[in-house]
């Protein structure tokens, strides 16, 4: 749930970026192709934080949206680029997909042959060992010559008594030779030993000279630990085929698995291993809490659901200030957290007034206002730098302010009448403004209240901005309304008083549809 709507408000504004921007792009020029190159840039960035299903699914989209072949060309090799090169683990998993849906299947062609053969090599000596596959099995020997199995199927996989262990396991291919494997394995001696995890760590040596490696293993490689059970291999002749199965084609390369054999971590370093071992072996009380479940949901649904559509920020508040008096004067801060963080997350998803208004207060007061209470760094990264998201985008145009002078093209209706053009919001009295999508069912409820509103008083003024024609036809003017307004969710609908100025924001003229 975290960030979630922000998510799709970048799916939607990307792909009408993407598709104003093909139109302009049909004549191949560079400008605008650079442009597009800019645009991809920010989008992907913006999903970074998504899973690799959902980066597979939007890198799909993007390309097969495209309508001209040059700009589909090169939305696929920009989008190939990025996550061929992306430094977040699991994202390689994203470029194989690329690589497979639409250059190796012809859908698109590459820059070049000499990219496609890399490309193709990339994904033959990667695809065996991502993240969610099963570890490959390998069959070395270890420092004394006896064959092991490791990750095998026939349950010889080593451990300490001749069975399968269910542990975390850790594959460290290094080679004697190599300057950054000797700077790992002095990182890995500065934590490994202290923390002692209960792991089996599998240090595999590429290389082909015994002697060699018995020394390194050694000097290098001792760790003197109890919990951490540490397994010496090699395999001169490569008849394992570790090369192709888990991409060793440099070293140091560092992989994790979990108990049952599936690769929870790969292209690691030192820190990262420590980091990924810490989440991974964390006893589940003290790990950190998880906010917006699908229970936290149905529970505040049951809370918020006895006020009915009449529901106030104040409601909300009381709800708030019930759960931080009862939850702080008992000392339970722990619980706290939990209710606060799972209030927030359940409120930033919903559309009306009382929500927005009321996640505002919270933020301000349980969050921001009570920083010592989240201290531990787990809970602040899955609630503050989201809590400073939700802080400015509904700060924005408060009651009272200003409009920007811009004229942006939307449609004024009044009574029965309506009328296309130019408006200057700085200048919209007494007006109610929609900011809305066409392809959005929401938007589409609004827009068909407002028209009975209009009908029933002709007073009323509305002014309809459709953010897909300003998007595509007027993208710094776009840029303006995204930083004045939150548009995170159309539609976005505000009223101004006689002055122009901001009186109402998050309206809604059917409030079923915005329940909270």
């Amino acid at each position: 749930m975290r960030q979630r709507h922000i998510v799709l408000l970048c799916m939607t504004v990307f792909s009408v970026i993407l598709s104003g921007t093909a139109v302009r792009a049909q004549s191949e020029s560079g400008a605008d192709l650079d442009a597009l190159g800019v645009k991809l840039s920010e989008y992907l960035s913006a999903i970074e934080r998504e899973s690799a299903g959902m980066k597979c699914a939007e890198a799909d989209f993007l390309i097969g949206s495209c309508a001209d072949s040059a700009v589909r060309r090169f939305t696929a090799n920009e989008v190939y680029g990025h996550y061929f090169r992306s430094g977040i683990m699991g994202d390689d998993a994203v470029a194989i997909h690329v690589f497979d849906e639409w250059f190796l299947s012809g859908k698109v062609k590459m820059n070049s042959d000499a990219d496609f053969f890399a490309a193709r090599i990339f994904a033959d000596f990667n695809r065996q060992s991502l993240i969610g596959c099963r570890a490959p099995t390998l069959t070395m020997r270890d420092t004394s010559g006896v064959y092991v199995e490791v990750f095998g199927e026939s349950g010889t996989e080593h451990g300490k008594d001749g069975t399968k262990p269910a542990k975390t396991s850790v594959l460290y291919f290094y080679d004697t030779g190599c300057s950054t494997c000797r700077a790992d394995a002095a990182a890995l001696r500065g934590f490994l030993p202290e923390k002692d995890y209960p792991i089996v760590f599998y240090a595999i040596y590429t290389g082909s000279d015994y002697g060699k490696w018995k020394e390194y293993a050694a000097a290098e490689l001792d760790f003197g630990t109890e919990n951490t059970e540490v397994v010496h291999l090699w395999d001169p002749e490569i008849s394992s085929d570790y090369q192709l199965k888990y991409g060793v084609l440099t070293t140091p390369r560092i992989f994790v698995t979990d108990p049952s054999g599936v690769i929870v971590g790969r292209g690691l370093d030192p820190v990262s291993l420590a980091e990924l071992l810490n989440i991974l072996l964390t006893p589940e009380t003290e790990k950190a809490c998880v906010f917006g479940s699908p229970e936290s949901e149905a529970l505040y649904d049951g809370v918020f659901g006895v006020y009915g559509e009449g529901i106030t920020c104040e409601a909300v508040d009381s709800v708030r200030m019930r759960i931080s008096k009862r939850c702080l004067e008992s000392g339970d801060t722990l619980l706290f957290r939990q209710m606060t963080g799972d209030l927030m997350y359940y409120l930033a998803s919903k559309r009306g007034a009382a929500a927005k208004c009321a996640c505002y207060h919270l933020i301000e007061d349980e969050i921001f206002g009570r920083r010592e209470i989240w201290e531990r760094s787990a809970d602040s990264l899955a609630v503050l730098p989201y809590a400073g998201i939700l802080h400015d985008l509904i700060g924005r145009s408060p009651a009272g302010s200003s409009l920007p002078e811009t004229d942006i093209p939307a449609v004024m209706k009044k009574g029965k009448k309506s009328k296309e053009g130019s408006f200057d919001l700085s200048r919209q009295k007494n007006t109610v403004i929609v900011f809305h999508t066409p392809g959005c069912n929401v938007c589409k409820a609004e827009l068909e209240a407002v028209d009975s509103l209009c009908r029933a008083d002709r007073k009323l003024r509305f002014l309809l901005v459709d953010m897909d024609e300003v998007l595509a036809w007027k993208p710094d003017m776009a840029k303006v309304l995204f930083d004045t307004f939150d548009l995170t969710v159309m539609p976005y609908i505000i009223s101004t008083d006689r002055k122009a100025r901001v009186k109402e924001r998050y309206i809604s003229y059917e409030p079923m549809i915005f329940y909270l």
